[in-house]
């Protein structure tokens, strides 16, 4: 649908008014809103020094929208400017309620923006990481972005990816395939289950660092390394006290650090710091459990697993190890549901 927002210089206030339609957005083009504008500046009467300022958009929840910016007066219509909306959902993910979990901002788009664009809005957004994803014939291309730079594995908004496409996108398919810099990546659903299909990352034991030490504030059991830092503790009860200096964090050669220990209840417990990224403390990080799920799987000797993020937030993890596979699920839940104008 077209809209506009009408503001008058005779402060009589704003009205959101449905004037006209367009069935394919993908056919929209700058006449569509020329001849929109013409409707407009013939149905209404103007005053000599009355001039109507509107935003005119076509909403696309699915991907980018369109829309200028306009003015009307007496005599003429001009364009300002030309605006491109884009759909913009935050879900918590590895939670079924909302300000639990892992907030994540999805972004579909129906063709890649600009590397810097991704960049500014994810820094805008200011969440530990916003997705965009373009779907193709095949498979959806998925790229990931915390507010200072791409990464190349996410977890949770993976999982925020798939309840959009599922839930607001109306996918009908059973499962989905990930085109990332991480390789291909698939999420299948059950019932109230999303389940991520993720490569492994076993750690190797190695030397425990004194910046970990320093930084966390105690001497760990164990330190192991993959992407990130592995560091074991105690019990439940160290890991929920650990205050870190982000500022050691930063200077470490990994992506963060996951400090974890056997849990009170459930098999364990963990917390991920990645200040490096942007991101102080991860509410919950599927991507991390890469990496804990081959650890617990040889410290236990079992393969299935209930994991809990102790952040905050908070967040439940159900994660198998097969093979040189993880599987991690989830619930997610929809918090809000907007539009971005560039």
């Amino acid at each position: 649908m077209f809209y506009y927002d009408k503001q008058l210089r005779s402060n009589q206030g704003k009205e959101f008014v449905e004037i006209a339609s367009c069935a394919n957005i993908s056919k929209v083009k700058l006449s569509h809103f020329e001849r929109v504008l013409r409707l407009i500046r013939k149905s209404l009467s103007f005053s000599k020094k009355q001039k109507i300022v509107l935003a005119l958009f076509i909403p696309d929840y699915n991907a980018q929208g369109a829309g200028v910016l306009a003015t009307i007066t007496t005599g003429k219509y001009s364009i300002i400017k030309s605006l491109v909306m884009i759909a913009l959902y935050q879900v918590d993910a590895f939670t079924d309620k909302i300000f639990g979990g892992n907030p994540a901002a999805v972004c579909p788009l129906k063709e890649w923006l600009p590397s810097q664009t991704m960049q500014a809005i994810a820094r805008e957004n200011n969440l530990s990481e916003t997705a965009f994803f373009v779907i193709n014939d095949r498979e959806i291309e998925l790229r990931w972005f915390t507010p200072t730079t791409e990464v190349n594995l996410c977890g949770h908004a993976t999982l925020a990816v798939a309840h959009v496409v599922y839930n607001h996108l109306n996918y009908q398919g059973t499962n989905l395939r990930f085109l990332t810099k991480s390789g291909i990546l698939s999420v299948s659903k059950t019932v109230d289950l999303l389940t991520l299909d993720f490569p492994a990352l076993p750690p190797r034991q190695c030397d425990c660092p004194p910046l970990i030490t320093e930084a966390l504030g105690r001497n760990p059991l164990e330190v192991w390394q993959s992407e990130d830092y592995l560091v074991l503790f105690e019990d439940e009860k160290t890991i929920g006290e650990i205050k870190p200096n982000m500022e050691l964090l930063k200077e470490l050669d990994r992506r963060g650090v996951i400090v974890t220990a056997k849990a009170d209840r459930d098999d364990f417990v963990s917390r991920f710091f990645a200040p490096k990224f942007g991101i102080p403390e991860d509410p919950v990080t599927g991507s991390a459990h890469c990496t804990l799920i081959p650890y617990w799987s040889q410290k236990l000797g079992k393969t299935k697993f209930v994991a809990r993020q102790i952040s905050s937030r908070g967040g439940t993890i159900l994660g198998e190890l097969k093979d040189d596979r993880v599987l991690l699920s989830g619930r997610a839940v929809t918090y809000l549901q907007g539009l971005i104008e560039i």
